[in-house]
């Protein structure tokens, strides 16, 4: 695990979805139980596609900018009230303009976990960890906790792994 003192605590990938907003949930409890710092990230290519980009000019998207203030506002406003005692002891939030999983991974060198959701909706593989979590996986620096949209009534991650893993967990 990493042990730097301006570690991150544990991290949490944020992306505006509603396992996000599980994953943030478990992170903060997490991170009060733990009395770690909960560092909130949301991380995103800085490359448009032509569609994106014809939607913002013709107004029927809103600007990157706005999207991702909203996305860090709400995940903030979840850890906050996730936590008895109204926020964990720090709340830090990181916004990257880079691949989420290259985000995740540098960050990962200072954290004491990372906690990412898993919508599901893709492949079988997907369906378990999600395309960042399975990315992550074999690249993370210390255990990664994926949680499912299902965790909520739960409050227990789909995954855990111990890092840096050698294999893949899911056998693919």
């Amino acid at each position: 695990m990493a042990s730097d003192t301006a570690g991150a605590g544990i991290v949490v990938g944020v992306d505006g979805s509603s396992a996000s907003r599980a994953a943030v949930r478990w992170g903060a409890q997490e991170a009060e139980r733990r009395a770690l710092p909960l560092t909130l990230v949301h991380a995103a290519s800085t490359q448009l596609s032509p569609l994106m980009a014809r939607w913002i000019v013709f107004g029927q998207h809103e600007l990157p900018h706005r999207r991702v203030q909203r996305i860090v506002d709400d995940a903030v406003g979840v850890a906050t009230h996730s936590a008895s005692d109204g926020a964990p002891a720090q709340l830090n939030t990181k916004v990257e303009f880079a691949d989420p999983v290259d985000a995740l991974e540098e960050l990962s060198r200072q954290a004491e976990l990372v906690v990412v959701g898993s919508s599901g909706r893709w492949r079988l593989r997907h369906l378990l960890f999600g395309s960042v979590g399975s990315e992550l996986t074999p690249r993370c620096h210390c255990p990664l906790a994926v949680l499912s949209e299902d965790d909520l009534a739960t409050q227990q991650p789909l995954a855990v792994s111990d890092a840096p893993a050698q294999s893949d967990p899911t056998g693919w």
